[in-house]
Formats: C-alpha cells, structure tokens, sequence
C-alpha cells in the first residue's frame, strides 16, 4: 500500500468531519507467521523494540520519581529518541532537568545532563519496517499531511500506525492487526485496512490463542535487555 497522503476529499468526496480524531480499538484479527525467514524478520524486530522500550522506562521511572512507579508516557521522534514526557501525577511540578512546554501536559528535556542522558538511551525502532513486510497501510505523518489534514492529524497518524502487535512466544512469532472499523473516522484509512489482505506467510488462529500468545509472549524481557539496563545502572 502507498502512503494515504490524499486530501481527504479526494478521497471522500466529503468535507472532512469536525472535532479530533480518534482511533477505536476492539476486535483484532491473529495471526502465527509460518515463513522462517519473516519470522525471523519480526521476531528480531520486536526483540528490538523490546528491549529498547524496557531501558527507556527504566531511565524514566528513575529519572522522573515525582510521577510515581509507573513510566510516564512519553514520545519518540522520527529517529525514535525520546523528545517529550508526561506529567500527569504531578501537575505544576517541574522535574529536575526537563522544562514544561506552555498549554501543555508535556516536559521536554532543558540541562545538558538529561539531554545527554536522553542521547545515550537506545532509539525505539518504529513499525515502518513490520508495514513493509506485511503490506500494511500506512498514514502519512509528514508536515505536509498536518497542513492538508484536520487539526491533530498527524497525532491521530502515528498512534494509528503503531497498532500492530508483534509477539513471540516458545520460538513461534504471532502478529495482530486491527480491524478497520478501529480507524474510522478516517474513512482513507479504515477503506485501505479494509481492502488489506493478509500475506501468504500469515495462519489466521483462533481469538483465544492469539490472546494467550500476547499475554504470555516472551519478550516480557529479553537477557540484552536486562544486561544493557545492568550496565548502564537504570535500576537500583
């Protein structure tokens, strides 16, 4: 599939609807990937973000402690460096290092230790290259697309690109996707996940086996992980 950067009534023939974008997860189609070479294409990809994701929330929940135990949520750039976190345990506390941006819950990095703290932090590896391999649609999140677009446009993007799950559990690999009524109200997205049809390499499995793969997947944390978190004493 081709990028969705058409206007979108171009695509439509519609004015496009008032109001945020939002996306509305629910039913997901699984699947177990049976080609050794795309298995191993995903299962190495989603090591990766694994592990680069369990350092990332190790340095935050440390960095951070005025947000409490759990990792604040945060973003990533283009390049998958964290630019941004959350403050909602502590609204109208600054931590040490980061700086607010105004009319925003958001904390950007602000003294040269955290910024270099920030840098040594593993990039998250995006899911261009798990579309790619899958054919799966992909939103447009270029500056373009945010002036052609609604307001938000691009936000809505990228968390509509990132709802693929890739899992992998005693050697075998299980990817999920959503199903299209997820996207719409983006019509141009939910009609191409619509018309998507699953790659030959992919077995469609039962709801409840896909389920168990996910809940029981062993990326919960790989032996890298816990050594590169060892190494750069992220936890006590």
């Amino acid at each position: 599939m081709g990028r969705l950067s058409n206007f979108w009534a171009r695509a439509t023939g519609e004015k496009p609807p008032q109001g945020p974008l939002r996306l509305h997860p629910g039913r997901r189609a699984y699947f177990q990937v049976n080609d050794p070479a795309l298995a191993r294409t995903l299962g190495d990809w989603a090591t990766c973000r694994n592990d680069a994701a369990q350092i990332i929330s190790a340095y935050l929940r440390k960095a951070t402690p005025l947000l409490g135990a759990e990792t604040p949520h945060y973003k990533v750039d283009d390049d998958g460096r964290v630019e941004s976190i959350s403050f909602r345990y502590g609204i109208g506390l600054t931590h040490e290092g980061w700086i607010g941006i105004p009319g925003t819950n958001w904390l950007v990095p602000e003294t040269d230790d955290v910024k270099r703290d920030i840098d040594a932090l593993p990039r998250l590896p995006g899911f261009g290259p798990v579309h790619d391999a899958l054919n799966w649609p992909t939103a447009d999140v270029s500056t373009m697309a945010q002036a052609r677009h609604l307001p938000g446009y691009v936000d809505f993007a990228k968390r509509a690109n990132s709802q693929i799950r890739v899992c992998v559990r005693h050697d075998a690999v299980y990817v999920s996707v959503p199903f299209p009524d997820t996207f719409r109200d983006y019509p141009p997205l939910q009609d191409a996940v619509q018309a998507w049809r699953p790659d030959p390499r992919l077995t469609r499995i039962e709801d409840h086996i896909g389920r168990a793969a996910e809940r029981q997947n062993d990326l919960s944390q790989s032996p890298l992980g816990q050594a590169l978190i060892k190494i750069m004493k992220l936890v006590p």
